[in-house]
């Protein structure tokens, strides 16, 4: 048992497979580079308490895409987003891989806007990303 114990604490501290998604380094990268002007979407919502546990800037958020809203919502709530801010930073986690599948936030903010800068943070099991578009 001692034997199981201690060869289960080495693989969750040290085996890179067992790490947690790094919304730490994501936070960071956030709060280092969004600045006033900006507005932060968070992608999927259900991450919202991780961006504001990790990420928030003081700046305005909102969560996307709109979950029980056609995709027009999302895309109207995209197109008054791009009006209003001069940078919109699209903070995407693939966890739950459930919660937007279809990626609708980011495949039309680079159809309609400019990607100024993008960065990944990789686990073994999942993506956690940022884009900054200008608008």
């Amino acid at each position: 048992m001692v034997v199981g114990s201690a060869h289960s604490t080495q693989q969750y501290f040290y085996n890179e497979k067992c790490a947690k998604d790094d919304h730490r380094r994501w936070g960071e990268y956030l709060k280092a580079h969004a600045q006033p002007g900006d507005i932060i979407v968070v992608d999927p919502p259900h991450i919202s308490q991780l961006y504001h546990y990790y990420a928030d800037a003081g700046l305005p958020w909102t969560g996307l895409p709109r979950l029980v809203s056609p995709e027009e919502a999302t895309i109207s709530a995209l197109e008054e987003l791009m009006a209003g801010y001069e940078r919109i930073w699209l903070a995407f986690s693939g966890t739950p891989d459930w919660g937007d599948p279809e990626g609708l936030p980011k495949k039309w903010l680079e159809e309609s806007a400019f990607l100024v800068d993008e960065r990944s943070f990789h686990t073994y099991s999942s993506l956690v990303q940022t884009f900054c578009f200008l608008t």
